[in-house]
């Protein structure tokens, strides 16, 4: 399963450039119905500081857990890592499943909008 994970990360990257939107852009789609946003971190990391009411799915379980996400495939789905280099990755599984995703430039260390946090 790692293997795969890994030789699909190296295509994924070699071949193509997921669509992206910057933090201003995405936070203006907070309160929007058209959009869904994505965590694709550790649940732990989640649960620390997320962006608020996102859910989360960690990268590495996107392919399994993908019929989750089914109900929002009329929905843009903002994808979201800690720094945006993995949910490159994440929202490539999705466009390649039919989802219309983008990654967020800067994930959770540039994030300045509503956040959700147990510290």
């Amino acid at each position: 399963m790692h293997r795969y994970l890994l030789v699909q990360l190296f295509f994924l990257f070699a071949c193509n450039k997921p669509a992206t939107i910057t933090i201003n852009e995405a936070i203006k789609h907070l309160e929007n119905e058209e959009y869904y946003f994505l965590d694709v971190r550790t649940k732990r990391e989640h649960i620390d500081k997320s962006i608020l009411n996102t859910d989360c799915i960690p990268v590495q379980e996107i392919d399994e857990r993908i019929e989750e996400l089914e109900k929002y495939k009329d929905k843009k789905l903002i994808v979201y890592f800690r720094s945006g280099n993995r949910s490159k990755v994440a929202t490539e599984i999705l466009i390649q499943n039919g989802f219309e995703g983008y990654s967020l430039i800067g994930g959770m260390n540039q994030w300045n909008g509503k956040i959700e946090s147990v510290k």
